[in-house]
Order: structure tokens, then sequence, then C-alpha cells
């Protein structure tokens, strides 16, 4: 029995070893593709069932569930938001001391045609917002209430400068998506 070992050739005994390696690297292998499968067929499907499900999205008023008239519901137009591309930088004084603020700012427009306008007056838009945020207190800089107050401040700015260059108001909120206070 001693000579079983040595009548079976080197060669066969390198693979006997190495193929329990071999199909644990291919079962790895094995399962990372399915993985890989199974996530890009999940995003294609909820890629694919969303676009059909915001093209369904009507606006109700109180007129059509009343059932007043038989017109089909007016379809919602969607908001759109346009980004200011740098935040507004700028000193406040505090007391004694002088602080920075940066704000970042988008702007909620309403269909394809309103955001390609405020895009169209960014550099307009941009001197507008930086007048009254300059123009603001420490206080309300610091204070909830205060920055409400100067959202509503920005967008009456903002509606007034593209009220004078396109004849009507097309921006319906301006939201703050940065806000530092040094």
């Amino acid at each position: 029995m001693a000579n079983d070992k040595k009548d079976v050739p080197e060669d066969e005994e390198k693979k006997n070893e190495e193929n329990p390696k071999n199909k644990k690297k291919l079962i790895i292998l094995i399962v990372a593709v399915v993985v890989i499968l199974a996530a890009v067929g999940a995003g294609g499907y909820f890629f694919l069932m969303g676009d059909e499900s915001a093209k369904n999205v009507t606006k109700e008023t109180p007129e059509s569930t009343e059932g007043k008239d038989a017109e089909a519901a007016e379809p919602v137009v969607v908001a759109t938001y346009v980004a200011m591309p740098r935040p507004f930088v700028f000193n406040v004084i505090d007391g004694k001391r002088q602080r920075l603020v940066q704000i970042k700012v988008q702007l909620m427009v309403r269909g394809a045609d309103n955001s390609t306008i405020a895009k169209k007056h960014i550099p307009s838009l941009e001197g507008a917002l930086l007048h009254v945020f300059t123009n603001a207190g420490i206080e309300e800089l610091r204070s909830p209430d205060g920055k409400k107050q100067l959202r509503v401040e920005a967008l009456n700015a903002v509606n007034e400068a593209i009220k004078k260059l396109e004849g009507k108001k097309i921006v319906d909120n301006v939201l703050f998506t940065g806000f530092i206070l040094q």
C-alpha cells in the first residue's frame, strides 16, 4: 500500500489539491454575477416603472372634486429646482466682531420654460439675492423666524427682478440648501 501513493503521478496530485480552490473561486464568481444581474434588473424595473407613475399624476381642484364640469383634470406642472452656481458669501457685523455667512440657494420654479428663463437670468437673480442677504441683520440670520422672513424677502426680490426682465413672476419658492454663520 505504500506504493499506491508512488503510482499516482505528481500532476494528478496537484490537480486534486487545486480542485477545491478552483471550485470555491467558481462559486464566488457565479454568486457575484447573479448579484450584479439582480441589481441591474431591479434598477431597470424601478427606473421604467417610475416614469410611468409620474406621467399619470393629475392635479385635483375643488371644482373637479365637486363634479361641476366634466372637464379633464389639468396635469400638474412639475416643479424644478434651479441652483445658484455659487454660494453667497458675505460679512455681517455682530457687535465688534465680523461674522462670515455662506448661503447656498436653489429656486423652485414650475415648468421647463420657467426653468430656462431662470437659468438665463442667473446673474440678475444673484444680484437681487446678494442685495437682500447683505442687508439682513445678525438677529435675522440667527433665528429660525428671521431665516423664514429672509426667504420671503429673497422670493419677493427675485420675482421683482424677473418681472422687470420677463414681465412675469416665475419663482415659487427660495430654498436655502446650505446656511453657515461663523
